[in-house]
């Protein structure tokens, strides 16, 4: 039977990668790395898969082969990034030589100013990566104003873990993705610089975490819709159905999940009592539903919204 040929150009990264890197298990990525057929010493560096990482993953990936924590990954972290990506899912260990074929490759194609390193903007190419979430907001990054929907979907985004609070790698990501909706070249100590300077000016109980009042004043001040009905002692039939229709934001015809946790933000602000974090807001939540749900189906219709808002005017 004739001998098959070494499979390292076609290399998977499925069993391993959600231990070593902390990612997601849906994380698929297909790297077609090195060519290996004789006579034949070009590279290519391809990703068959729809599978992006995140911000937070993105982060907790470069730190993982940065050692030495000074912001590249370069020397003998770059030949264990490169041999990981085989190693971790049973190809065979490359040779030397095509080890360093393909590192050749690598800072030929991705290293832009020619320094024999990996920077954190240079792995971003390399690495399949979503798109900085934080850049469908720079219209309103730049009229510095946006509304309270928009603050929760940024929330929600980054409380990757859904604890109530941003912390830890959920920082850095998020403080990555702001510096380039600046077009700020970012790196880990222009993060680790940016995220002290926010945790000493806006971490109000010095926790080393973001709630959700501390978000507000991080991000360009919301638009409270409700502030349109100021003075007003009650909603006429007009205002209701504004509000119905502004917070039902998929028009499905009822207030639920993240739509009611924006209403009811908004509400106690209005009323003086912003949310100091998110699970301050979900208690409001269960007990606005343990009151206002009469059909106990979890979300808020109009007639339930209605009798709400009457107890708050």
């Amino acid at each position: 039977r004739e001998r098959q040929a070494p499979q390292h150009a076609c290399v998977r990264v499925v069993h391993n990668i959600k231990d070593r890197f902390s990612l997601r298990a849906n994380v698929i990525l297909v790297l077609r790395a090195i060519i290996m057929e004789a006579g034949k010493d070009a590279c290519m560096l391809q990703f068959n898969s729809d599978a992006k990482l995140t911000s937070e993953e993105f982060v907790k990936v470069f730190k993982e082969f940065d050692k030495d924590g000074n912001g590249y990954i370069e020397a003998d972290e770059l030949n264990t990034f490169l041999v990981t990506l085989l190693q971790e899912t049973g190809n065979e260990t490359p040779s030397p030589e095509e080890l360093e074929k393909f590192k050749e490759y690598v800072l030929e194609k991705y290293d832009d100013n020619c320094d024999g390193k990996i920077s954190m903007d240079e792995l971003e190419n390399i690495l399949p990566t979503e798109e900085n979430y934080l850049k469908q907001f720079r219209a309103e990054f730049s009229s510095k104003t946006m509304d309270s929907i928009q603050f929760i979907k940024i929330w929600n985004h980054y409380d990757s873990d859904k604890n109530g609070y941003m912390e830890g790698d959920e920082i850095e990501a998020f403080l990555k993705d702001l510096l380039k909706a600046d077009d700020q070249t970012v790196s880990p100590q222009r993060i680790s610089d940016y995220k002290n300077f926010i945790m000493d000016r806006y971490d109000e109980n010095n926790d080393g975490k973001i709630g959700l009042k501390e978000l507000a004043m991080i991000l360009p001040p919301e638009e409270n819709f409700f502030a349109r009905f100021q003075g007003k002692k009650c909603l006429s039939k007009e205002d209701f159905d504004a509000v119905f229709d502004h917070y039902d934001e998929d028009n499905n015809g009822e207030i639920e999940g993240s739509e009611l946790l924006v209403l009811l933000r908004d509400v106690m602000k209005r009323m003086g009592l912003e949310p100091d974090n998110a699970s301050e807001l979900e208690k409001m939540k269960e007990v606005v539903l343990g009151v206002s749900d009469k059909d106990n189906d979890g979300k808020l219709s109009k007639s339930e919204l209605s009798l709400l808002l009457s107890d708050v005017n």
